[in-house]
């Protein structure tokens, strides 16, 4: 055995991992753009909630909101996936 057993890539949790990314991005893609889009700039770009209130024209409560409820949807989404 070697000494990093557990390191070696497990063909299934590959597998896994590719259905669950790609359940998730289309969770993502079918979001109304209203929920996309918040949710996208504070997750993968990375901007607070100031930022993309500005940029929709909206309060910050209203951003952060559009952002829990498209976690929401997602999963909601994601629950059949990983059933």
């Amino acid at each position: 055995r070697s000494l990093h057993a557990g390191t070696e890539p497990d063909p299934s949790a590959e597998v896994w991992r590719g259905e669950l990314s790609e359940a998730l991005r289309s969770a993502i893609d079918a979001l109304p753009s209203t929920l996309r889009g918040p949710l996208v700039q504070r997750y993968i770009e990375g901007l607070d909630y100031q930022h993309i209130a500005r940029s929709h024209d909206i309060t910050p409560p209203a951003a952060r909101k559009r952002c829990q409820l498209a976690r929401d949807r997602i999963r909601e989404s994601l629950k059949t996936t990983i059933a």
